[in-house]
């Protein structure tokens, strides 16, 4: 999510919509914005998806490399 937040500039919309023309006209001008503001690109779900799932594996990584570490300076011990 990191990753994808950073690719976005930390980017993203809070809405407290009170189901009035004026929330919907202001989340639909925030939508335009914001694709206009990535140069016509959106984000799909698959997209923040995929990058929860990367950052996952990436935290996974450094965890088995530390306990390698760990392990490793035990065992010379």
């Amino acid at each position: 999510l990191g990753a994808l937040l950073k690719k976005i500039n930390n980017r993203c919309i809070s809405l407290v919509l009170k189901n009035n023309e004026q929330d919907v006209n202001m989340m639909i001008e925030n939508v335009y914005n914001t694709v206009r503001n990535n140069g016509g690109r959106f984000y799909t779900h698959e997209m923040y998806t995929d990058a929860g799932n990367r950052q996952h594996e990436r935290k996974q990584i450094r965890i088995r490399k530390e306990t390698r570490r760990r392990e490793t300076k035990k065992s010379k011990k």
